[in-house]
């Protein structure tokens, strides 16, 4: 006898048309996506839909933690497969550029109320004073840091953040803040990214 999906040759026994095991979930996965191709299966999936009984009960698990939990868990394997790939990113992107092209105006609106809301909090107090700290110690310093003092930082650490050793938005850090009242000389200056600069603070250390 032979095999239908391997072609090879095999010893018949009583009904069996395949070689071995692999070939015969093979013929089943063939046979379930013909099935599933056909209109026979969506018509048995609409009717299976529009059951009020079926309905009633997804309402009522779907307003469960069990249900909420359960999805999570799917979205982030599914994210944790894909979020390498480029086709997925580029398709973030335009679904990205998409929404904010329909919703441009309720954007720029949420996005004054939250300016007011934080201009109106001490944290942004603040950041303004300890802005104005810097501006003034940068203007008072006569030997501060210039751009070519920190091209050759940069070029000292490969271009790569001083902790995390990544390539991304790469920051200007002070190894001891300003706010603390130190200098901005190039002895002070390490590269950092934008994630271990946040992470830093006021900080003399990570």
């Amino acid at each position: 006898m032979v095999c239908d999906i391997c072609w090879k040759e095999y010893r018949w026994h009583f009904n069996s048309r395949y070689c071995c095991d692999k070939c015969k979930e093979v013929w089943k996965s063939l046979t379930r996506r013909k099935y599933n191709q056909s209109d026979k299966w969506k018509e048995a999936m609409r009717r299976r839909h529009k059951n009020p009984k079926r309905v009633i009960s997804e309402e009522r698990y779907r307003s469960t933690e069990k249900h909420k939990q359960h999805n999570n868990n799917r979205v982030k394997k599914y994210y944790m497969k894909v979020k390498d790939d480029e086709w997925f990113k580029q398709r973030r992107k335009e679904k990205y550029a998409k929404y904010i092209e329909e919703n441009l105006e309720n954007i720029r609106w949420i996005r004054r109320i939250a300016s007011k809301k934080y201009k109106s909090t001490v944290n942004w107090k603040m950041v303004c004073n300890l802005n104005r700290q810097k501006r003034r110690a940068l203007e008072k310093d006569e030997d501060a840091c210039t751009k070519k003092e920190w091209l050759v930082i940069l070029e000292q650490h490969n271009y790569l953040c001083a902790y995390c050793w990544c390539k991304d938005k790469i920051e200007i850090d002070h190894i001891i803040p300003i706010s603390k009242w130190w200098r901005h000389i190039k002895e002070n200056l390490q590269p950092l990214c934008r994630s271990c600069n946040g992470k830093k603070n006021n900080k003399i250390e990570v």
